[in-house]
């Protein structure tokens, strides 16, 4: 039997989460009010409500290595399962290495931990394909090894709706901001490979939505994988977003997600965006 385990920021509701039989870590998310495990403590729609109102952006901590080897101490001294452990990009966060650490010390031939190169609903992705492997009666080992590999060619473009949040957040200049709050402007990026870069812009909604179809048309998309759309708290906008796409991709093939409070505190609401797995 394997067990999977996942960090909080894979942003899978908790009955879902139970369905597909996944035990999850919450990271912590710092208001200046007080402090909240990401997933556990607050819905995503109190997030962003609090989000709106906060005069300080909030900070996130990372799960550290003794959190991880309770829980993985739990499993190896009570079952005979073997772990797979899908964290977010270890270039986003240190919550990678942390597990890391903790399975070098419970216990490293049965504990196998995967650096998703993404968050959020691209890690949904990932996940999603490490429960079919599971079920279709596969090793940790081998499950670990093709998520992996699958994490090397996995990618999120999105469009951020405001640039208020980057500039609270230090990541982009007041200045800046303002003027391109006041211009319509919506940058595009993408996380390919655990990288977040800035790759495009466009003013307005409806020419950001098309300027996210328009690179997604220029990859080269690994459909065996499916794809996951995700928001954050935006249902409405990926809606529109999901009508424009809907002629480009199978829907059999399409997940959803909404973005948590660890990755929607850097990105505010109204943002929306894609992953998908490119071939090699």
């Amino acid at each position: 039997m394997v067990r999977i385990v996942v960090d909080s920021t894979c942003d899978i509701p908790k009955p879902e989460r139970d369905a597909l039989g996944l035990t999850m870590v919450p990271l912590k998310i710092i208001f200046e009010d007080g402090l909240f495990r990401d997933g556990v403590d607050l819905t995503n729609s109190e997030f962003y409500e609090r989000l709106g109102k906060a005069s300080r952006l909030p900070t996130t901590s990372q799960v550290n290595p003794a959190e991880f080897e309770d829980v993985f101490r739990e499993i190896i001294d009570d079952t005979e399962d073997d772990i797979v452990c899908i964290c977010m990009s270890s270039n986003l966060s240190g919550t990678y290495n942390s597990a890391v650490s903790a399975a070098d010390i419970v216990a490293k031939d049965r504990i196998h931990c995967v650096d998703s190169n993404s968050a959020s609903f691209g890690s949904y992705l990932i996940i999603k394909e490490a429960v079919r492997m599971r079920d279709s009666g596969m090793s940790a080992r081998e499950i670990a090894a093709k998520s992996q590999d699958i994490s090397k060619r996995l990618n999120i473009i999105a469009m951020v709706d405001t640039l208020k949040y980057l500039r609270m957040g230090g990541r982009l200049s007041g200045v800046s901001a303002i003027i391109g709050e006041l211009l319509g402007i919506h940058p595009i990026v993408k996380i390919s490979k655990g990288i977040i870069e800035v790759v495009g812009k466009a003013r307005g909604q409806k020419a950001s939505l098309q300027k996210l179809l328009d690179f997604f048309l220029e990859e080269r998309v690994d459909f065996s994988h499916g794809v996951t759309f995700g928001h954050s708290n935006a249902p409405e906008k990926l809606s529109k977003f999901m009508d424009l796409m809907s002629g480009h991709i199978r829907t059999e093939d399409v997940l959803i997600g909404n973005l948590g409070s660890v990755i929607g505190a850097h990105i505010g609401p109204g943002g929306v965006g894609l992953a998908y797995v490119s071939h090699a």
